[in-house]
Formats: C-alpha cells, sequence, structure tokens
C-alpha cells in the first residue's frame, strides 16, 4: 500500500503510513484501518470506518455538477482524487471526506446544485456542499415532494443549475 497523507488534515491510509509513524513516534499497527494524525502530539487515533470510496455512480454525479463554470470549481475538481463518503440517509445523501486538494474559494455552503426527473415524474435535486473552510462535505440528494426515490438520479439525467441565491440562505457553517 502507498502512503496516503495530507497535511491539512492528517490522513494516513495503510500499512505503509503507520510504518512511517512506528518509526518516528512508536504507533502501534492497525492494518486496513483510516487513522488521523493529531498534529500537536503526533498520536494517531482511529477514525470511522465506515467512510469509503465514492462508487462510479456518485462519482459521476459529482464530475457532472463540476462541469459548469463557477468559482471554486477546479479547486472542487482536484479535491475528488482523495474523496470518501459515508451514507448518513436512505436517499443516498453523503457525508463527505476531503484528504487533499485546494481549498476552493467559495463564500456560500452550496456550491452547486442539479435537477433531475424521477421515474415518477417527481423532481430530485442533487447538492453539492462545501463547508466553511472551502472542502467539500456533503452531497445532498432529496426529491422536492419528499417522497421515496424510485429511480437514483444518474449522471446522464442530471442537469446542473448555476443560480444566485440571497447569502442569507447559503452561508456556509
Amino acid at each position: 500500500m502507498r502512503l496516503e497523507r495530507c497535511c491539512r488534515s492528517g490522513w494516513v491510509n495503510g500499512r505503509s503510513g503507520l510504518s512511517l509513524l512506528r518509526r518516528r513516534r512508536g504507533a502501534a499497527e492497525f492494518p486496513g484501518r483510516y487513522l488521523k494524525i493529531n498534529h500537536q502530539t503526533s498520536e494517531a487515533l482511529e477514525m470511522d470506518p465506515e467512510f469509503r470510496p465514492l462508487d462510479d455512480r456518485e462519482r459521476g454525479l459529482l464530475e457532472k455538477l463540476l462541469e459548469a463554470d463557477f468559482p471554486g470549481r477546479d479547486e472542487l475538481r482536484a479535491q475528488m482524487s482523495s474523496l470518501t463518503g459515508k451514507q448518513i440517509e436512505e436517499d443516498g445523501t453523503l457525508s463527505l471526506r476531503c484528504a487533499s486538494g485546494p481549498p476552493a474559494p467559495t463564500k456560500y455552503a452550496l456550491a452547486m446544485e442539479g435537477v433531475c426527473a424521477d421515474a415518477d415524474g417527481g423532481m430530485i435535486a442533487v447538492m453539492l456542499h462545501v463547508d466553511k473552510d472551502g472542502f467539500m462535505h456533503m452531497f445532498e440528494i432529496i426529491k422536492y415532494d419528499g417522497s421515496p426515490i424510485v429511480n437514483p438520479p444518474s449522471a446522464g439525467d442530471l442537469a446542473p443549475s448555476l443560480y444566485d441565491a440571497p447569502p442569507a440562505n447559503r452561508e456556509a457553517p
């Protein structure tokens, strides 16, 4: 396994990273687990194992949202290479973690939105949220009428939409 580490978040994945830690700080070895490094103490802390690489459909939806030209798009594209997610809602909404890439210079929490029709005619929104530091933190999928999603959205059906909502509704958390 190769070492994956980011100065911003301190993520290390796999045996190589742990071996490096053990040589430097005597850290215990936990193969195949995700760790976070506390930069003040250099301690390895086990993190939530439910975060996983995005599947092809999820990655395709994000890539489709990032096709449109908007401030911060290039930085968000760069973050895609280290993105992991954990499903937090049955509709497919994900909590995201980004281990590398430059922060996006965006002033709104909602970076981009796309819409598509569900099999029953209801409209589905797919939204990419960014934290106050400019890193992707949530990929939200909702159906406007609140009914269950019949057919999960795909990149081919998604129509990204740029709009300028009032800042009070879109400020970063």
